[in-house]
């Protein structure tokens, strides 16, 4: 069993796990994931960025049409429960995360872009996706 773990964080500067002054809350996923998000999807942007990061994310995928939501920061972790130290473990991906529609199938993908490199993580939104906010 294979678990993801995001944690998104209130300011680029603090990509260690959260203190006590973040939220968090758990996302288990049917396909094998369970993703963590802090309370920061960004609700008001602005019409110019908005548009410049959705063209961005189109020359990558241009059958991106619209960015449902997204957050400015998130770290990935793994969940290693096997082995002489189970736990969250650093997957060495951090930067935006997005939540897209697509014009074609798969139509909502999850994305968080690299700063790093160009090993992104994108997943496919499925219906039995489940939501455990704690």
């Amino acid at each position: 069993l294979k678990r993801l773990g995001l944690l998104i964080c209130q300011c680029p500067q603090q990509p260690d796990p959260p203190s006590g002054r973040l939220h968090s809350a758990p996302i288990a996923a049917a396909r094998q994931w369970s993703v963590r998000f802090l309370n920061t999807m960004a609700g008001g942007m602005e019409q110019a960025r908005f548009k410049g990061m959705l063209e961005s994310l189109q020359q990558t995928d241009p059958d991106i049409d619209h960015i449902v939501t997204y957050s400015k920061f998130v770290v990935v972790y793994l969940l290693q429960q096997d082995g002489a130290n189970p736990g969250w473990q650093k997957a060495n991906i951090d930067g935006p995360v997005y939540l897209v529609r697509r014009r074609t199938l798969p139509r909502y993908q999850f994305l968080v872009k690299n700063r790093f490199s160009t090993n992104d993580l994108l997943d496919n939104l499925h219906p039995e996706w489940a939501l455990d906010c704690q």
